[in-house]
């Protein structure tokens, strides 16, 4: 059988290329401009009410008996996180505990030897373990890691809305129920809808004229109810979150730069999701013009 040769010329522009370029180049400035806009606000001094509202957030969930983690470099970038309540993990921690301490030790030891000369990488990754330490302390109870250099009451408030949506009385809500399905594994599987695309690309240049609706519009299901579940969970727990900071007498100064940070957050999410859905796209026009040449 003869080998096909690929070239410029085997390849052509199609409705899914067009679509996946516009996504993607879309996706990517959504997201560049609002990390940017975010890294601002989060690299300026936090004034004292944002700190108050913090200390007063921290207090009452620490009151509830829940773990709150705010000394540490969160990693390589400032961040907050609730990590939710997980009785598997609770359970393998339970049970392996000391195994599990040994193994963040020697990786640990490891991260120092092998990246002796380069201090960046090393305290980058020395960072990322600082999340594997605490999630070991909150032992899948549920808890809060928090970057030492980000207590805000915005964001307090919004990793809150998550612990409400997560393992409180928003669970059976429609953020209760987006929450859950941002945590699917199955919806986190992005090989899986990237190869369902690229397959039915191939299969779509092979037979044109009898391709399915499942064939034509089926790989973008995966990535489309990936990006409704992330973007809505993190915009209902934003929502919640305000609301919440509102009640607690905020003043209005304080509420329109909390309203501008979590927007811009909310908008690194909106442009992740253009991009996975752009790939999507690209992948099916890419498996078409290979198809072709099959």
């Amino acid at each position: 059988m003869k080998v096909p040769r690929y070239s410029r010329k085997n390849f052509s522009l199609n409705k899914e290329a067009v679509a996946g370029g516009l996504l993607l180049a879309g996706g990517a400035l959504i997201h560049k401009r609002s990390k940017k806009k975010l890294d601002k606000i989060f690299d300026s001094e936090i004034s004292k009410e944002q700190k108050d509202h913090y200390d007063k957030i921290k207090k009452e969930i620490q009151d509830r008996g829940v773990t709150v983690i705010d000394d540490i470099p969160f990693s390589s970038v400032k961040n907050a996180a609730y990590a939710s309540k997980d009785k598997k993990s609770e359970e393998i921690i339970k049970r392996d505990r000391k195994k599990i301490e040994k193994q963040i030790k020697d990786y640990e030891e490891r991260i120092n030897k092998d990246y002796e000369k380069d201090p960046q990488k090393k305290e980058k990754a020395l960072n990322d373990l600082n999340v594997l330490k605490s999630c070991l302390k909150i032992g899948g109870k549920g808890g809060y890691i928090v970057d030492k250099d980000l207590h805000r009451g915005d964001i307090m408030s919004h990793e809150r809305g998550h612990e409400y949506y997560l393992d409180g009385e928003g669970r059976k809500k429609i953020g209760g129920i987006l929450h859950r399905a941002d945590k699917s594994p199955i919806l986190n599987m992005g090989i899986v809808d990237k190869s369902l695309a690229f397959a039915s690309g191939i299969n779509s240049s092979l037979d044109p004229e009898n391709e399915s609706a499942i064939s034509k519009y089926g790989y973008l299901a995966l990535p489309g109810l990936r990006a409704v579940s992330k973007v809505g969970s993190e915009a209902a727990a934003s929502i919640r979150g305000y609301k919440q900071l509102k009640k607690s007498g905020a003043s209005k100064e304080t509420l329109k730069e909390s309203k501008k940070a979590l927007k811009n957050a909310l908008g690194t999410y909106i442009g992740n999701s253009m991009i996975d859905l752009g790939s999507s796209l690209a992948m099916r026009a890419w498996g078409k013009n290979i198809g072709k040449n099959l």
